[in-house]
């Protein structure tokens, strides 16, 4: 019998990979729930706000920037604002 975490990574697998970029949405950008909800299912989300990085200290502001969550040739998933990764 499956217990709910595996019953999770059979019908989404993709679900362990995201966890680390749903994590820094919440704990470091400090995006709300819905806003999550959105990215997850790979829409695209304009934002036109304050939000504040704790990686580097700073909030940044921004108008009308489109973020969404791309997966990349290595199948890793990667935050995006106006197509450029967070990373970068």
């Amino acid at each position: 019998m499956f217990d709910f975490v595996d019953f999770v990574k059979c019908y989404f697998p993709y679900v362990e990979k995201l966890m680390p970029v749903i994590n820094f949405l919440r704990d470091c950008l400090r995006f709300n729930d819905c806003t999550i909800r959105k990215l997850y299912e790979f829409k695209d989300v304009t934002v036109s706000d304050s939000s504040y990085s704790s990686e580097f200290s700073l909030n940044f502001e921004t108008k009308h920037s489109v973020c969404s969550i791309t997966q990349d040739e290595s199948r890793s998933y990667d935050f995006n604002i106006d197509g450029v990764s967070h990373v970068s």
